[in-house]
């Protein structure tokens, strides 16, 4: 069901609210009695960052007539925004309260002042304002005369309160100021001379437009026809009474939290359709899912959607539809660090609404939605991507599991699982098969055991060998593995290396095939020296006798080693040698994650001569002698 708003508590006030205007209201002031104010430097300033100072602004705020109002507020780091500042002037004195420290007390001080019918309440452009009034403090206006709603009667050229300021009170304001950080405390002297200036001279352009406005008549004002309605019998002023009447359907409107529609992204884009340009249906898509992933990702955070990803920026994506990551930061100017650490989620998105435009052709031809059910591949929201977002080789979405083929081949050939296709739906399959029911399920399995009990029966035949010399042949595999992996520790320079750091691939997933020829290979290596030891290896062996090599030691004959993981070892060159000391022996650069060989070759060896084998794992580097 539909959330109802509640109603608005000053209705009933302000439908009456035609009726209680006084004659000063409706009547223009005469042109000698208005006065310009003083100068801001020459009219008594109060800031209010206390309870008993806010108390004292209270009384003196409800023996006014009219007074002027506005706010400061932040909302680039903030999803809904909070008000920082209000800015309060009568004729005499402006006032600033520091609403961040009083905000609790903001609402029951100052509320009945502002809902005072008998108080005018004067604001320019005060769309935004009543809306942060009431979910920042509870206030709501009543009485209420806008001078941006009577520039747009007066047709001036612009309905700035910038423009206004200079056109009647010659105050140029300073423009860096528009888009200041008001969270920031202490205030400079420069941002508080700009926020009392936004109501210092308010009052005053209040008189100067009702004098204007005075002089228009009911001719002027065809395009306000309907405001005219709730004008006085009587009343020889329609303008003003135009303007009072747009003010107070300003003053019935309610705040609303901003939700997120499926359809929201279109009103965004037809704004800026006319200036961008017009999206195809596919980047329309892309649009909507860009626009999606940024409000998730806005309301997680408490951040805005301009500071997430500007709508420019969302919109040149859109063009381009990136299909990489060095795309897709080429298409991004403002890298803010929220952004470019989601750069794979936000990109996930992108990929996935250029394969579906189904948000797209919703908004596009509604008329044309069919009511049957889609069979293809179900559509990822942003909202989901954000749960769900997995850079794995298996990825889970809304029930459906996908699967490599391979992975799926592997577990057909063990007879022991059963495997029910229907139940997987691979990524590039477009039809989503129905679920099997128990009755197929039963059948199922009954042709499986059939299977099972007619291939026992072949291998019984052939002469196969049964379960039980399957098992002792297991064994003895795994006896085989262990024999390995204990003539590897012994290979292994012990207290100075790793075996996860230097072993390029566990023992145990070394094929038979590849153990038998290393076994062949090392038996041959024992009947001759190898061809890739130098000259002084030779001659030590030569002159002292080698022991018999075993048989775990000659699977992992090092040179066989060298030959076979790898062409990074590469032996000093004689220009390399000339450069150090005779002592030195040839320098062997090994990568990360390679055993080295060279190690288990000068063990044991005896010489007067030394040689350094110099290790480069990582960021670390490290030199291990042995002796020779």
């Amino acid at each position: 069901q539909a959330s109802v708003s509640p109603p608005h508590p000053l209705r009933d006030v302000l439908e009456r609210l035609p009726e209680t205007y006084s004659s000063v209201q409706l009547s223009a002031p005469k042109e000698e009695d208005v006065k310009k104010p003083l100068p801001i430097e020459q009219v008594e300033l109060m800031y209010v960052d206390t309870v008993e100072e806010l108390e004292q602004v209270a009384r003196l705020l409800e023996a006014e007539k009219e007074i002027a109002v506005d706010l400061e507020a932040h909302n680039y780091r903030s999803f809904q925004g909070f008000c920082c500042l209000m800015q309060l002037s009568t004729r005499n004195v402006d006032i600033i309260v520091d609403v961040l420290l009083l905000r609790n007390h903001v609402g029951r001080l100052l509320g009945p002042v502002f809902a005072d019918p008998n108080i005018v309440k004067v604001l320019h452009g005060s769309r935004s304002d009543i809306g942060w009034l009431q979910r920042d403090f509870g206030i709501y206006l009543c009485n209420l005369f806008d001078t941006g709603e009577a520039a747009k009667i007066l047709k001036y050229g612009s309905n700035g309160l910038a423009f206004l300021l200079e056109k009647h009170c010659g105050f140029k304001a300073d423009k860096k100021w528009q888009l200041a950080d008001w969270r920031i405390r202490p205030l400079q002297t420069q941002a508080i001379h700009y926020a009392r200036a936004d109501t210092h001279f308010l009052l005053y352009c209040y008189d100067v437009l009702r004098i204007e406005l005075s002089r228009l008549s009911k001719e002027d004002l065809a395009d306000v026809g309907e405001a005219l309605l709730s004008c006085p019998m009587g009343s020889s002023t329609p303008g003003i009474c135009a303007v009072l009447e747009q003010s107070r359907k300003l003053c019935l409107s309610l705040y609303e939290k901003e939700l997120f529609t499926p359809e929201s992204f279109y009103d965004l884009y037809k704004r800026m359709e006319g200036k961008s340009g017009v999206l195809s249906e596919k980047q329309l898509s892309v649009f909507a899912a860009v626009y999606a992933w940024r409000d998730t990702l806005s309301r997680q955070l408490d951040e805005s959607p301009g500071y997430i990803l500007p709508r420019g920026q969302m919109f040149h994506i859109a063009c381009k539809m990136p299909s990489s990551k060095r795309e897709l930061e080429m298409c991004l100017k403002s890298k803010s660090r929220v952004l470019m650490s989601r750069v794979d989620e936000l990109l996930y998105c992108i990929n996935k609404a250029t394969k579906d435009t189904s948000a797209a052709r919703a908004v596009l031809h509604p008329v044309q939605k069919s009511t049957t059910v889609a069979q293809d591949e179900p559509a990822v929201s942003a909202r989901d991507a954000l749960n769900t977002f997995d850079m794995g080789m298996t990825m889970t979405f809304k029930g459906f599991q996908a699967t490599s083929s391979s992975s799926l081949g592997s577990m057909k050939k063990r007879k022991h699982v059963r495997i029910v296709e229907s139940t997987f739906a691979v990524e590039s399959s477009k039809n989503i098969p129905a679920e099997p029911t128990i009755e197929k399920e039963q059948e199922e399995a009954k042709v499986v055991e059939e299977e099972e009990k007619s291939a026992e029966e072949k291998s019984k035949a052939d002469g196969q060998p049964d379960e039980e010399e399957k098992g002792l042949q297991e064994e003895e595999e795994q006896e085989e593995r262990q024999q390995d992996e204990d003539s590897l520790e012994k290979h292994l320079p012990h207290g100075t290396l790793d075996e996860q750091d230097f072993l390029p691939l566990p023992v145990s997933q070394l094929s038979k095939k590849r153990r038998k020829e290393d076994q062949k290979t090392s038996n041959k290596s024992n009947r001759r020296p190898s061809s890739t030891t130098n000259k002084r290896h030779k001659k030590t062996d030569s002159a002292q006798p080698q022991e018999d090599a075993s048989p775990q030691q000659a699977a992992f004959d090092p040179d066989k080693a060298l030959h076979k993981y790898g062409k990074a070892y590469r032996p000093a060159k004689k220009k390399d040698r000339k450069r150090g000391s005779k002592d030195k022996g040839g320098e062997f650069e090994i990568p990360t994650g390679m055993f080295n060989p060279h190690q288990g070759l000068l063990e044991g060896k005896s010489s007067s001569k030394r040689s350094a084998v110099q290790v480069r794992s990582g960021n670390r580097s490290s030199t291990y002698a042995r002796r020779r």
